[in-house]
């Protein structure tokens, strides 16, 4: 009697059941399909879209997490409506950035930024020459607001933003540091030499 592979019948040799891969790939499709294979979860989930409450169907991801919305137009609708003001990660009280905007959008303020990097060159506490950024001592948003509450109203033209000791250069990383509050003691004599050097002329115009 001869022994034949399970899907194309061709002759092979006793201990094997088929010819080739290709004939058990099409054999384990027909016979593992759906409710036959060990790994079978039933198929698409049938959910209803958190935004336009319309049903739709989307494949089984895992055990409990399922796709809740049909589109990322409905995605985008929902997270404009529930993640604004305080819900959102990013949110910089009621006045958001724009507290310091009338600051940060002069020429004055660029030449500001531009006379700190030319005079430091590179970071003051690890002097990389990478991804260099302007280290306010003062935050700005703090002189805005104590200006503010001398003057009753904000001149963004005010001498008093502009001062020449108030500015570091440093990398990424150290900014970061700083505003975390971990380079305070590497940073006091920097800044006590800074503070010397623009005693004769401490404004930048």
């Amino acid at each position: 009697m001869k022994h034949c592979c399970k899907t194309c019948k061709k002759e092979i040799p006793k201990k094997k059941k088929f010819c080739d891969h290709k004939c058990y790939s099409e054999e384990k499709r027909k016979t593992w399909s759906k409710g036959n294979n060990p790994r079978w979860k039933g198929g698409q989930l049938t959910v209803i879209c958190g935004e336009c409450q319309i049903k739709f169907e989307v494949k089984r991801y895992g055990r409990d997490r399922k796709q809740k919305f049909c589109s990322h137009k409905c995605y985008g609708n929902y997270r404009s409506r529930k993640y604004v003001g305080k819900a959102h990660h990013n949110f910089k009280g009621e006045l958001g950035g724009r507290i310091t905007r009338p600051v940060r959008w002069r020429k004055r303020y660029a030449r500001w930024i531009d006379f700190i990097k030319k005079r430091d060159v590179v970071c003051k506490i690890c002097e990389s020459k990478n991804k260099l950024q302007v280290h306010h001592v003062q935050p700005l948003s703090d002189l805005v607001n104590e200006f503010k509450a001398r003057h009753g109203k904000l001149d963004g033209a005010h001498d008093y933003f502009y001062r020449k000791d108030n500015g570091i250069l440093l990398c990424q990383s150290c900014h970061l540091d700083a505003h975390r509050g971990k380079s305070e003691e590497l940073l006091e004599p920097l800044l006590k030499q800074i503070k010397r050097q623009s005693a004769a002329e401490p404004l930048v115009h």
